[in-house]
């Protein structure tokens, strides 16, 4: 037993041994130097305790208000508040033919044609001027936040996304609404080989049809088309009853 004792005392003798011992005083290296430097520790503690807090709570903040303007103008954009007949609305015969001109800073584009739910209606859009938005040049399809010039239009437009008027849609993309009241719309998307937009649409309520580009929307009385005011251009729609 005494044997078999000393040799595993013998073992764990050449174990620690082999051991490399600590290196005397503290770490050397441009790591240890930058971690412990005031400068390094003083910005590590403010981006933890202060900057990134703050950040966060402005960002949910943020989120928070523009979503909830999103709702309150969707419920009263389905009310019947934000676009608006003027009852002089007229219907189309079998045939025919009626173009309509519009601008991209309006809100809500009355065209005068009064269109019935399941009838079919062959429409067309052209634009018959340059379009921008802001400043920032687009085509008739409209474009996506990474489609803007400079790296600070881009950020301002990711900012603005949660109160894009149609939330899935590109900027500028056109929309056509049927009637006052309800919402109900459908959207113009480009084709994809030539950016030109020409469809057949079949309304699923009646009423006046409108036009509109997808832009940002406040959902306060009077300010509905504050995002809308700097946007140019103008086009024509044309609608064929078949």
């Amino acid at each position: 037993g005494t044997r078999i004792a000393s040799r595993i005392s013998d073992r764990m003798g050449a174990i620690w041994r082999g051991i490399p011992a600590v290196p005397p005083g503290l770490p050397s290296n441009w790591i240890y130097r930058l971690r412990s430097s005031p400068i390094y520790i003083a910005l590590h503690q403010g981006l933890k305790l202060t900057w990134a807090p703050a950040f966060f709570a402005a960002l949910f903040v943020y989120l928070g208000v523009t979503f909830a303007s999103h709702l309150l103008y969707n419920v009263q954009d389905v009310a019947g508040f934000t676009c608006t007949e003027d009852g002089r609305a007229t219907g189309l015969g079998k045939g025919e033919v009626r173009e309509v001109g519009f601008v991209t800073l309006g809100l809500c584009n009355r065209t005068g044609i009064f269109v019935e739910a399941g009838a079919r209606y062959h429409v067309e859009v052209k634009a018959t001027s340059e379009w921008s938005d802001g400043g920032i040049p687009t085509q008739l399809g409209g474009f996506y936040t990474t489609d803007a010039p400079a790296w600070y239009q881009r950020v301002l437009l990711m900012l603005a996304v949660p109160l894009r008027r149609e939330l899935t849609r590109p900027w500028f993309r056109l929309v056509l609404r049927y009637g006052e009241t309800g919402g109900e719309e459908v959207f113009l998307d480009p084709d994809p080989e030539d950016g030109t937009i020409e469809t057949v649409i079949r309304p699923t309520r009646k009423g006046e049809l409108f036009i509109f580009v997808n832009d940002a929307v406040i959902g306060i009385p009077g300010l509905y088309d504050v995002f809308y005011r700097n946007n140019k251009g103008t086009g024509q729609l044309t609608v064929t009853r078949r």
